[in-house]
């Protein structure tokens, strides 16, 4: 028996320390009353709203730090275990989290573009009304076209576009600061 007790609590350290772990990692996890995250390109107008409520806090905490090289790696990899546990008290997974973020500063600059693709259209076409010569016509009517098309880009849907729109002033309130 003597021989084995160096055994048995090499096993028992070992045996804590994964225990240890296992539960640690499951207090990063949001609770299990928590509604299943959503892992669809397109955000929620509900997941907007708690975002909305809950960005702030966040940035507040000084979470936001731990983001330092946001572009260069994985953004959760970033995170420290602080904000995981934050994020998971509030039912947020850090990646969808970190994702409405990223995809909400992509929504207002398609919106932006939107906004401004369309200002230079209804200057063309009252240009194009009062123009008489045809290959300044033709010109007019392809700049309207390429602006149609500049308008068009990004890969944001018009679901979250007319979002954006509605909820405009709260969202450059909030991710502005």
């Amino acid at each position: 028996m003597k021989k084995h007790w160096k055994i048995w609590l090499i096993f028992l350290v070992l045996f804590l320390a994964y225990s240890g772990t296992v539960i640690f990692k499951s207090l990063l996890k949001p609770d299990a009353t928590c509604a299943p995250q959503a892992t669809t390109v397109e955000i929620s107008e509900d997941e907007l709203t708690r975002f909305l409520e809950a960005w702030p806090s966040f940035i507040a905490a000084d979470y936001n730090q731990d983001m330092a090289s946001l572009k260069l790696e994985k953004a959760t990899d970033q995170l420290s275990w602080r904000a995981k546990y934050w994020l998971g008290r509030r039912c947020w997974t850090p990646e969808r989290f970190l994702y409405i973020e990223e995809r909400l500063n992509q929504m207002l600059q398609a919106l932006y573009l939107r906004q401004h693709a369309d200002a230079v259209i209804s200057i063309l076409e009252e240009e194009l009304v009062n123009e008489k010569d045809e290959h300044q016509r033709v010109a007019y009517q392809n700049m309207i076209e390429a602006q149609k098309q500049i308008a068009l880009a990004g890969k944001i849907s018009e679901n979250e576009l007319e979002m954006t729109e509605r909820h405009l002033a709260e969202i450059r309130n909030v991710l502005m600061r």
